[in-house]
């Protein structure tokens, strides 16, 4: 997650759903919490913490075909996480030598020549540079520092709305998860309350039904050319369960019952309208 909230600059990594899942099992059985690095999906490259920080180094993936002397042939397959192909290839044809500057007019240019063969999904680059330059290649630090194939993240600014709505900054993603662990789990168990009182509802209700109708085909109720009060007075005598209308049953917590959902009521509807 990346963005403001109400005037606070917020920063959320990515993380493996898997990692995360882990954890959570380990809350639920009261173990202790292990590391999650970031993670990005279809990310080819690694994610490695920096030590002593809360900042992770992400690199692309490259591969240096030599370091003898002579042109350096260099293949690029993966960017760094928030850096895209098209703009990328751009600096690259920046600093092509005798090309067109632009940005490279700060730097010397280096590449001799540029291969690209990426697709939509996939980055693959491959360059030819100068001699000058094949040496100084060899230093993987250069090489990934010199290519911008290098970048960070950090969870140094995770600013999130709590369960009240109300900023909180959390330093770790496990105090996320520990935060936010119990909320959920009291939202789960008023889940499973609600479900439960749900089904019940429905469940009288059929049952409402089905006796409704038993008695009526056994004779036992007499609603034909009566008025709907009586039969009403009558169903009632006869202990039949009254279901809860709109208003009523939004305050219960339970879903919304229509007219046309109402055991006895439809029956009887149903029933005059046949005689």
């Amino acid at each position: 997650a990346d963005g403001i909230g109400t005037g606070w600059s917020t920063s959320v990594p990515s993380f493996d759903p898997l990692d995360v899942i882990a954890n959570i099992r380990r809350l639920i059985h009261e173990e202790q919490l292990v590391e999650m690095i970031p993670s990005y999906r279809g990310f080819r490259g690694s994610v490695i913490r920096v030590d002593g920080s809360n900042s992770f180094d992400v690199h692309g993936v490259v591969f240096r075909q030599n370091c003898n002397d002579g042109d350096h042939t260099i293949r690029i397959q993966e960017l760094p996480i928030h850096s895209w192909t098209t703009p990328y290839k751009e600096w690259l044809e920046s600093n092509i030598i005798g090309g067109s500057t632009g940005e490279s007019s700060k730097s010397q240019p280096f590449i001799k020549k540029i291969r690209d063969q990426s697709t939509e999904n996939k980055v693959d680059i491959t360059i030819t540079v100068s001699p000058s330059t094949a040496a100084e290649l060899c230093d993987s630090f250069v090489l990934y520092k010199k290519l911008k194939l290098s970048t960070s993240v950090a969870t140094s600014n995770m600013v999130l709305f709590d369960e009240k709505g109300k900023i909180r900054k959390f330093d770790d993603p496990r105090d996320i998860l520990e935060y936010f662990y119990g909320i959920r789990l009291q939202k789960y168990v008023e889940r499973r309350e609600f479900i439960l009182a749900d089904l019940k509802h429905k469940v009288e209700v059929l049952e409402n039904r089905v006796r409704f109708i038993t008695e009526y085909v056994d004779g036992k109720l007499k609603i034909a050319k009566r008025a709907e009060v009586a039969i009403v007075e009558d169903l009632d005598r006869r202990g039949y369960l009254k279901v809860a209308s709109k208003k009523n049953s939004s305050n219960r917590g339970l879903p919304e019952t229509s007219q046309e959902e109402d055991g006895a009521s439809t029956s009887t509807n149903d029933a005059n309208e046949r005689e």
